[in-house]
């Protein structure tokens, strides 16, 4: 697994590179990579992640965002109520 100082940059900067790619790759790739991040067990990566999900919903599908992220973040409302 690779050092959280490296997810905490994948979680900083792949929002914003998500400009540059097709809407394709965005959905397919960067909304499951912030998927996953939202999930780090470190907080710092988790909260740059959820941070950075206003940028990533300019270049991502509306669906795909709803279908992936919005249950992942409630997901982790749930957990951390329990």
């Amino acid at each position: 697994m690779a050092s959280w100082r490296l997810r905490f940059s994948v979680a900083e900067i792949a929002a914003q590179m998500s400009e540059f790619v097709d809407p394709e790759i965005v959905d397919n790739e960067i909304v499951p990579l912030y998927e996953n991040l939202i999930f780090d067990k470190e907080p710092e990566v988790k909260s740059e992640a959820v941070s950075k999900l206003h940028d990533l919903s300019k270049h991502a599908s509306p669906n795909r965002l709803t279908d992936k992220i919005i249950p992942s973040l409630q997901n982790i409302a749930i957990s951390e109520n329990s």
